[in-house]
């Protein structure tokens, strides 16, 4: 699950990828920058997305296996 959204994160970031060098008249850099901008909006938006899905999917997993650890611990600790 992690290497596909991995390789999805790789593919998008080609997508948004910012321009780091602008050359031309003054409106033009001004337009670059305003697009540059929404380019890392939509770029740190859909990273933080994948992300958190990546933590929930791992989160959730590691969850129950340790809820299952620890109840069967307690039911073990609480025998007569």
């Amino acid at each position: 699950m992690s290497s596909r959204i991995a390789a999805n994160v790789a593919l998008a970031a080609l997508f948004f990828a910012r321009k780091t060098r602008a050359s031309g008249l003054f409106s033009e850099n001004v337009r670059m920058r305003a697009r540059t901008a929404s380019r890392q909006r939509r770029l740190t938006r859909f990273l933080l997305t994948a992300r958190n899905a990546t933590l929930r999917d791992t989160t959730q997993a590691n969850e129950e296996r340790l809820s299952r650890e620890r109840g069967e611990t307690a039911r073990e600790k609480n025998a007569p």
